[in-house]
């Protein structure tokens, strides 16, 4: 508001949706509280909810782009954040615990961390293959 046009107001409300799963996670870790099943629906949750918020964000961004916004753009994005979302948990589970087992073997310091790091660079290229940067 405070005298803003339209598109600021949706921009600066649209970035107030991000939240902090990595934090949340991390409180209930240091409380051993991380296996319980109500921390498993908080973190659930809170993953469905900053999906909804890339989802957001990405129309706000088709937005200051000058693109119309209509429900077919939307219901794609939609579509291709769920999509790469569920891809990306499927893939996660059935391919990375293999790969950690085999690279745990590996005795060079550092290997952990490469590994992360090359897992996240390779899933941040899928997801702009894909659509869902």
């Amino acid at each position: 508001m405070l005298g803003f046009d339209t598109l600021v107001q949706v921009v600066a409300g649209a970035t107030l949706t991000a939240t902090s799963v990595g934090i949340t996670a991390r409180v209930l870790a240091d409380l051993g509280r991380l296996q319980e099943p109500e921390s498993h629906i908080i973190l659930r949750r809170g993953v469905l909810d900053d999906v909804i918020g890339l989802v957001m964000l990405a129309v706000v961004t088709g937005l200051t782009a000058g693109h119309t916004l209509t429900v077919f753009g939307v219901a794609t994005t939609t579509a291709i954040a769920f999509g790469s979302w569920e891809g990306r948990c499927w893939w996660g589970a059935s391919f990375v615990p293999p790969v950690v087992r085999a690279v745990s073997r590996i005795d060079l310091p550092g290997t952990p961390t490469m590994l992360a790091v090359m897992l996240a660079f390779g899933l941040a290229w899928l997801a702009s293959v894909v659509g869902s940067a």
